[in-house]
């Protein structure tokens, strides 16, 4: 990010609490006249559009409070437009693909796929973009239990599980 950060407190404040950003000063030709600003882009993530060009507000967010910026930045709970301090942390692309949460097939959960053995459930991770064979269940829900243990020691805190820390 090229503007320094006290530029952009001219014009901008930042609430880390909410995440919600708003102008301070109305830049020439903007629409909106008092509160927030920005807006929600086709790929869900907050930007606003300030001298000339438009910036990711969870980018901005991390700027102007750390006064640099992490090669990605991850939203905790995976709500693009959740802008508050607390749910951004740095992040780099294969950190930040752990926490995606994916479609869960037929099993209805992460890491689990019927098996062709006896038992009917199997739990994989793929770190690395290597699938790793975790055992064979007989239910879904145990190799979803197997699935989240991986990958808790496997990415740590960007870990995306099935299942709450309680079980």
């Amino acid at each position: 990010m090229l503007i320094p950060p006290d530029h952009i407190r001219e014009w901008l404040s930042y609430d880390p609490d909410t995440g919600i950003f708003r102008w301070k000063k109305v830049p020439r030709g903007c629409h909106k006249r008092t509160g927030e600003c920005g807006g929600v882009t086709d790929t869900g993530y907050v930007s606003i559009f300030f001298e000339g060009k438009r910036y990711q507000a969870h980018r901005l967010a991390w700027w102007l409070t750390h006064g640099w910026l992490p090669v990605e930045i991850d939203h905790k709970n995976t709500i693009r437009t959740d802008n508050r301090l607390a749910n951004l942390r740095p992040a780099n692309s294969s950190l930040n693909k752990r926490n995606r949460a994916y479609g869960h097939g037929v099993s209805g959960y992460k890491g689990v796929s019927p098996s062709k053995t006896s038992t009917p459930w199997r739990a994989y991770i793929s770190p690395g973009g290597r699938q790793q064979h975790l055992g064979h269940y007989h239910t879904a829900e145990d190799a979803a239990r197997a699935y989240d243990a991986a990958a808790r020691k496997q990415y740590g805190e960007y870990a995306r599980c099935n299942f709450g820390e309680s079980e």
